[in-house]
C-alpha cells in the first residue's frame, strides 16, 4: 500500500528522532510504500544540513521532497502570542500543506516542547475526526520531564490527549504500549512500531586506532582533558544530558581496575541541560578520567563514529531512561560489547539477548552518611509534595511512591543514582578525597564484573549480531508494521463502536502508570517545573 506522509517535528538536529525520520523514509521509499512525494514541516532549519544532504541520497530523483518552516512549532516561545492563538495558525498551515489524502505524521508531540502543535494537531482531529494522522510517541513528557509537563498543564489546561477515527498513536517501545493500552488508549487507534536497525557503513580504510586516539589526545590537550593511551576506551555516544546518567559513568571509570578512559561524545543541546554538561566536563577535567564535546570538531571531520566506535574497547550507557535505546543494539552490530545500567526498554530485545554482547549492570551502590540520606529523602518529599498539587496525584499514589524512597534511604547503601546532582558532584570529591573508591568497587561485584566482560570480550561474530537483531528490528519488519498501520484504516470500520475514550480518565492513569521513583529522581530535576 501506497502513501504520501506529510511528516511533522520541532527540527532537524542530529539526534534520534531525525535519524529515524531518515531510516524511516529509506526503507519506505526503497519498497515502494512511497513513490511521489514527501511533505517535510519543521520549525527551524538550522543544523539541519546533514540531515538534507541524506534525505537527497534517500530520494534521489524519483521523490518530489517539499520542505516547508512552521517556526510555530518548534519548541514553545511565547513570544508567538497565546497558545490558541498560535494553534490556530499552525493548523492552518498543516492543513494546508497536508491534503486530504495524506497521512499527517506527527513525531514526538507528547514530549511537551510545543503546547500549541498539540492543540493544533487536537484541533485537525476534532474538525475532521476521519482524517489519517499519526502521533508518534518518541518520549512522554509524564516520564520526569516535569517542565514539559508543567509547560503543557499551564498553557492548555484541560487534558490533551485524544482519539478519533483517523488517528493511531505509535509507541516505540513495549512499556509506552503498556501504559498507553492501561490508560485506556483504544488497541485499534494503538501500534507499538520498534524503531529500525540498518548496519552502519564502513569505511573502505578505517583509520587505525593509533591515528583516532592522536586526535583525541590532541583534543584532550587543547581543551583541558586527559587522554591516556594506555587506557582501555570507554565510548558514550550521546549528548551529555541528565537522564544519560553520566556522572555514575565517570565514577564507575574512577572505581574501575583498569581506569578506562570515558569519551562522551557530545555536549548537551537545550539550554537548560547546560548546567549539566558543564558538571560532566568539569568532574572529567578534575579527576582527569576521560574527554568530552569533542563530536563536533572531530567526528566526520577527522573519523567517523563508526571509527570511533570500532576503534574503542567497549560501548557504555548508564542512562536512567531511554525511549527506544538505540546504541544498545547499534553498535553491537559492529561486534561491540555493552556495559550498560539495565532499565526497561530493555524488555523488547529479551527475546535475543543471549545472542547479543550485552553486559548489564543494576545500580551502582554507594554509601552515604546519615545526614545526606535524609537530607535527600527531604527533597523527595517535597518533589513529591509539590507534584502532587500541581498534577492532581492522589495521596494513596503518592504515599506509595514515597514510601519506596523512604525505604531505600532508610538503608546505609543507596543508588547514587538517585542522588541529586550536586550531591552526586560532593559524592565523588569525597569518595577521591578518602580513597573510597576501592571500597565502592567492593560493594558493586556486579556492576565491575559486568564492566570486566565488556572490556575483555574482544569483537563478537558480526554477522550472528546483526542477523538476530534483524530479526526483531530489521527494515522488513519496520516496513511491515508500517504496513499494518496503513491497513488498520481498511480493519476498522465506523459502524463497529470503539470504546469511548476518555481524556480525563487516560490523563490520569497515564501519569499514575509513570508515577515511580525511576522517573522521580532529582537527577532529571531541570526547568520551572515547580
Amino acid at each position: 500500500m501506497q502513501f504520501s506522509p506529510v511528516i511533522v517535528h520541532y527540527h532537524a538536529f542530529p539526534g534520534g528522532v531525525s535519524s529515524l525520520i531518515l531510516k524511516s523514509l529509506d526503507i519506505l521509499v526503497s519498497r515502494n510504500y512511497i513513490l511521489n512525494d514527501i511533505t517535510i514541516i519543521l520549525g527551524t532549519l538550522d543544523r539541519s544540513e546533514w540531515f538534507f544532504e541524506e534525505l537527497k541520497l534517500i530520494t534521489a530523483k524519483k521523490i518530489k521532497v517539499r520542505i516547508e518552516v512552521v517556526p510555530e512549532i518548534f519548541y514553545w516561545d511565547s513570544a508567538h502570542g497565546k497558545p490558541a492563538d498560535v494553534a490556530e495558525r499552525i493548523q492552518e498551515k498543516l492543513l494546508k500543506a497536508a491534503g486530504p489524502d495524506r497521512i499527517l505524521w506527527v513525531q514526538n508531540p507528547t514530549l511537551g516542547r510545543n503546547p500549541a502543535l498539540f492543540m493544533a494537531v487536537r484541533r485537525i482531529a476534532r474538525k475532521e475526526p476521519d482524517r489519517k494522522i499519526w502521533l508518534h510517541v518518541h518520549d512522554s513528557a509524564e516520564q520526569g520531564r516535569w517542565s514539559n509537563l508543567a509547560l503543557m498543564h499551564t498553557h492548555i489546561g484541560e487534558p490533551y490527549y485524544f482519539d478519533a477515527p483517523g488517528t493511531r498513536w505509535i509507541t516505540i517501545n513495549r512499556n509506552d504500549y503498556t501504559a498507553y493500552k492501561f490508560s485506556g488508549m483504544p488497541i485499534e487507534h494503538l501500534h507499538y512500531v520498534p524503531n529500525p536497525l540498518t548496519h552502519p557503513l564502513m569505511a573502505d580504510s578505517p583509520p587505525a586506532r593509533a591515528t583516532v586516539a592522536a586526535k583525541l589526545a590532541d583534543y584532550a590537550a587543547q581543551n583541558g582533558f586527559t587522554f591516556n593511551r594506555k587506557s582501555p576506551w570507554l565510548l558514550f555516544a550521546g549528548r551529555a544530558i541528565r537522564r544519560k546518567n553520566l556522572l555514575e559513568a565517570a565514577l564507575i571509570s574512577l572505581c574501575a581496575s583498569k581506569k578506562p578512559n570515558l569519551l562522551v561524545t557530545l555536549p548537551a543541546d537545550a539550554p537548560d541541560e547546560k548546567p549539566y554538561e558543564e558538571a560532566v566536563f568539569s568532574t572529567l577535567r578534575t579527576y582527569k578520567v576521560g574527554v568530552a564535546g569533542f563530536g563536533p570538531q572531530l567526528i566526520a571531520n577527522d573519523f567517523t563514529l563508526t571509527d570511533l566506535a570500532c576503534a574503542s574497547d567497549a560501548i557504555i550507557s548508564c542512562s536512567v531512561m531511554e525511549g527506544f535505546g538505540l546504541p544498545y543494539l547499534e553498535f553491537p552490530i559492529l561486534g561491540k560489547s555493552l556495559f550498560a545500567k539495565k532499565i526497561y526498554v530493555m524488555d523488547d530485545f529479551s527475546g535475543i539477548a543471549h545472542l547479543l554482547p550485552h553486559n548489564y549492570y543494576s545500580e551502582l551502590i554507594v554509601p552515604a552518611d546519615k545526614k545526606t540520606r535524609e537530607t535527600q529523602f527531604a527533597e523527595y518529599e517535597k518533589k513529591i509534595s509539590i507534584l502532587r498539587g500541581r498534577f492532581g496525584i492522589s495521596h494513596t499514589d503518592a504515599e506509595k511512591t514515597l514510601a519506596l524512597l523512604r525505604d531505600h534511604f532508610s538503608q546505609e547503601k543507596i543508588y547514587f543514582s538517585y542522588l541529586s546532582v550536586p550531591a552526586q558532584i560532593n559524592f565523588i570529591k569525597q569518595a577521591v578525597e578518602t580513597k573510597m573508591l576501592g571500597e565502592i568497587h567492593a560493594y558493586n561485584p556486579e556492576v565491575f564484573t559486568m564492566l570486566s566482560n565488556a572490556l575483555s570480550s574482544g569483537c563478537h561474530d558480526v554477522e550472528r549480531v546483526s542477523s538476530s537483531i534483524n530479526t526483531l528490528f530489521g527494515p522488513e519488519i519496520y516496513a511491515r508494521n508500517i504496513e499494518s498501520l496503513l491497513n488498520s484504516y481498511k480493519t476498522t470500520h465506523h459502524n463497529i463502536k470503539l470504546p469511548a475514550f476518555n481524556p480525563p480518565e487516560f490523563a490520569h492513569k497515564l501519569l499514575t502508570y509513570f508515577f515511580i521513583p525511576e522517573n522521580l529522581r532529582l537527577l532529571l530535576d531541570y526547568g520551572d517545573w515547580k
